[in-house]
């Protein structure tokens, strides 16, 4: 249907179109609810992944030795 600059629409047209805009909007405000939602996963991942990765290496700092001796009798037992 096309409009043009002069014409009046009728108030059923009007009414269906406001409609359609609010389904429209409520539709958009669930995609930006979506879209907040994996970006909160995604920075719990990121933040998850970094605890990981320090909690290594200052486990590995502190108990290294004592997991390379338990690693060098798990080679030999293993290539015997």
């Amino acid at each position: 249907m096309l409009i043009k600059k002069n014409d009046r629409l009728p108030a059923g047209a009007i009414s269906e179109m406001e409609t359609t805009l609010t389904a429209i909007e409520r539709k958009i405000d669930k995609l930006d609810g979506i879209k907040d939602t994996i970006k909160n996963i995604n920075l719990t991942l990121k933040v998850g992944m970094v605890v990981i990765g320090i909690y290594t290496a200052v486990s590995w700092l502190i108990l290294g030795s004592y997991l390379g001796k338990i690693l060098d009798a798990l080679n030999a037992l293993v290539l015997k």
